[in-house]
């Protein structure tokens, strides 16, 4: 799917297809940690792995994940988000997406008709702070709630215990009762609890706050940074050995490194790489660590002893779940590590921290150029319908967004090129680009 999703040539229907399955893929990836996560949970092992990212992007990726399970179902979905959430968080990002991707899940396979509403509050008292205090840190309250089946309270009191299914029919046959147990393990470790509201017939509300580490000066950089797909590398093109016994593992790097311009080299295990290590001197080696003949462990360890290859530069790769292995790795002499399945953005940056490589970015499409145009010398819609789309964005009423930009579509063809950013905007769930837009005229 990220080989496809760098396909230029793809339309933007099937773009947004191959999206679809990446998402799923990777939501697919969590239920195979679920128990994983389980065996570490149970044996005190569990550990919180915090990093920088961009809270809106991830709210938006588990709202259009869910909304399509909604759409499938038949029932309505609501996103409901304040407009000053924090942009940059520091947390553990994959495991508040599995919990946030699980409530959410639970909520719609159990509501046969009705609504799953999802709602974001900061609940941080900002009245009672003085004007120059500035916080470390958001709360933020994660809110769901259906109109489903609803529990009695003897379900209740089962919910959170591994492997108790408490729902009926079809949606007890899916569920494998790890999910809400796992979920709650885990908003525990980050300072919150899972509370619960039900009753039978009527439907259910979930609800946890945890205090989120602000991550500023990173949200900052990034919205600094351009954000264009790059598609190739100036100058030398260099040489990069990829080490992995499975063809499907290095054919994915291969894949994702050769259109940009690297010459890329494969071994089948660490003897193999040793060979070409010593024939050609590659500028980096991305290697597995678990491999028959000789292991990724021991090939680091023989490129360091030797004096010919003591500074060539290493990145080790297994899977995200052995957290011990990238120590190990790090004690075998690798510079990096990168976890599996590998993910673009991940492999590329730690090429360019390593290679300190210049990247040739994609142009912007004239398209772009068109809209940026239209839009500098439209005339934009009165404040009063302004207001009726903000009020519409705040709620993630996307269909209603639709109807009302179809409406001012045939009340003046001038706001044709608003009408029409706007609905692309609202088509993909960019929820936050879509209050951007409205409230730059409003």
């Amino acid at each position: 799917a990220q080989i496809l999703q760098r396909n230029r040539t793809l339309p933007e229907g099937e773009k947004n297809q191959v999206d679809i399955i990446y998402r799923c893929g990777s939501h697919l990836l969590t239920l195979i940690n679920d128990i994983l996560d389980l065996s570490k949970i149970e044996a005190r092992r569990m550990e919180l792995h915090l990093t920088d990212f961009h809270f809106p992007t991830l709210l938006q990726s588990v709202v259009e994940t869910c909304r399509i399970q909604a759409d499938f179902q038949g029932i309505g979905f609501v996103y409901q988000a304040e407009t000053e959430l924090p942009m940059g968080v520091c947390a553990d990002e994959r495991r508040l997406r599995q919990v946030l991707i699980n409530l959410l899940g639970n909520a719609i396979k159990f509501t046969e008709e009705g609504t799953v509403t999802f709602i974001i509050t900061c609940t941080t008292q900002k009245q009672s702070l003085p004007d120059f205090y500035h916080p470390l840190q958001e709360s933020i309250r994660f809110e769901i709630k259906d109109t489903g089946v609803g529990m009695t309270p003897e379900q209740i009191q089962r919910l959170f215990q591994p492997f108790e299914q408490i729902g009926e029919g079809k949606g007890k046959v899916e569920g494998t009762g790890l999910g809400l147990a796992i979920s709650q393990k885990f908003v525990q470790l980050m300072g919150g609890n899972i509370l619960v509201k039900s009753q039978k017939g009527i439907g259910s509300k979930f609800w946890f706050e945890l205090d989120l580490l602000l991550a500023n000066e990173w949200a900052i950089a990034k919205q600094a940074s351009p954000q264009k797909q790059i598609i190739g590398i100036q100058g030398t093109k260099p040489k990069i050995l990829i080490v992995d016994d499975r063809w499907e593992n290095r054919s994915v790097i291969v894949s994702l490194l050769q259109p940009l311009g690297f010459k890329t080299i494969e071994a089948v295990d660490g003897e193999d790489a040793w060979e070409k290590i010593c024939a050609i001197h590659p500028d980096l080696v991305i290697t597995d660590l678990v491999m028959p003949v000789l292991d990724g462990f021991e090939m680091m360890q023989r490129a360091r002893a030797s004096a010919d290859t003591k500074d060539i530069l290493i990145v080790a790769s297994s899977v995200r779940a052995l957290e011990a292995a990238q120590y190990q790795s790090f004690f075998a002499g690798a510079d990096d590590f990168l976890p599996k399945p590998i993910q673009a953005t991940e492999l590329l940056e730690v090429i360019q921290k390593h290679l300190n490589v210049e990247w040739v970015y994609q142009e912007a499409t004239a398209s772009t150029t068109i809209v940026e145009t239209n839009l500098a010398g439209f005339t934009p819609p009165p404040k009063k319908e302004l207001d009726i789309l903000y009020d519409l964005a705040s709620k993630g009423n996307f269909k209603g967004i639709v109807r009302q930009a179809k409406y001012l579509k045939q009340l003046n063809q001038n706001y044709v090129p608003f009408v029409e950013e706007l609905c692309q905007l609202a088509d993909n769930f960019q929820d936050q680009k879509v209050i951007e837009l409205i409230d730059k005229y409003r």
